[in-house]
């Protein structure tokens, strides 16, 4: 059954408070100060998740193989943070996405709180994680589009994706102007010329956050459904050594760009502007995954990790 918005706010709220609480340690008055709330709020939230099922006591095992499997990440790729949402084997792709998606959605705020712009990718990740995003108001934060227009059956329009997040933050928003990809390398100049949209790549340059899941190189990746490129060229890009795509870009098991035709028409931010972010947040969840991931987390372009517990166990 689905739950009312208003629930589902209040939900994410409690379950912000526990994790808080529980997970990391904070006290009642460190999560009232970081939340603006009071702290006898605090304590009937607290409260309140723990009659409501939110926080059980069985749990705190899987916390204790979550904060290891964290440790190892952060060490193994040398990351700033990771977070494991403590799944369960044998559960479907969807409900590891979901959980995933959640989590990162409960952990955005706090990563980027002392960001004043954050650029947001494409993808089924994010338009789930945008959606769960608890109520901020950030108006000193900016939120920029890294990878220009397009649909496809199963995604909303990538705009879609920077507008929800800015609006759950409380932020400032900017869209880029532009398709993803066009027909030819003269439009694809021409366009980044226009200086609308030459205005709105430049203000990608120094972002200070980017937030981004991965695509992999099947058939049923989004890169292909949404139209951005063919199988055909896929299979090229994968003979040439890609593994994986962030933002529309080919990377390699080490994470370094391959080049390829499309670069030419692609309307998107590159990926040594990525590199260049403090904070280079990743949120993957699917075991199809699993290569795509580890090359992106080979080459650095992680500074923080949202992963199912699965697929940590198996990138380690």
């Amino acid at each position: 059954m689905d739950l009312h918005p208003t629930q589902n706010s209040k939900l994410a709220q409690l379950t912000r408070v526990a994790l808080l609480y529980f997970g990391e340690g904070l006290t009642q008055g460190e999560i009232a100060r970081r939340l603006g709330i009071s702290r006898p709020t605090v304590i009937a939230q607290l409260k309140e998740a723990k009659e409501s099922g939110i926080v059980e006591i069985h749990i705190a095992s899987r916390n204790i193989a979550q904060s290891k499997l964290s440790r190892q990440l952060v060490e193994e790729f040398g990351l700033i943070d990771a977070y494991v949402w403590p799944s369960e084997p044998g559960q479907a792709d969807e409900v590891h996405a979901k959980g995933v998606a959640f989590l990162a959605a409960m952990t955005l705020a706090e990563i980027v709180a002392d960001c004043t712009s954050l650029g947001v990718a494409w993808g089924q990740t994010i338009q789930r994680l945008a959606r769960e995003i608890p109520s901020e108001h950030r108006p000193d934060l900016k939120v920029y589009q890294l990878i220009g227009a397009m649909e496809s059956d199963r995604l909303d329009a990538a705009e879609s994706c920077t507008i929800e997040v800015a609006k759950r933050l409380g932020a400032k928003c900017h869209t880029l102007h532009a398709p993803a990809i066009v027909s030819s390398e003269e439009l694809a100049t021409a366009l980044r010329s226009e200086p609308i949209i030459e205005t709105q790549l430049r203000r990608l340059i120094a972002l200070d956050a980017v937030l981004f899941s991965v695509g992999d190189m099947g058939p049923s990746t989004h890169i292909v459904t949404s139209g951005i490129c063919t199988l055909d060229e896929v299979e090229q890009a994968r003979q040439n050594g890609a593994k994986a795509i962030v933002c529309g870009r080919f990377m390699d098991a080490r994470g370094r760009k391959v080049s390829t035709q499309i670069d030419k028409r692609l309307i998107a931010i590159e990926v040594d502007i990525l590199y260049a972010a403090r904070k280079r947040i990743l949120v993957a969840a699917e075991m199809g995954k699993l290569e795509a991931t580890r090359a992106v987390l080979n080459g650095g372009l992680a500074s923080h990790l949202v992963v199912n517990k699965q697929l940590a166990q198996a990138l380690l």
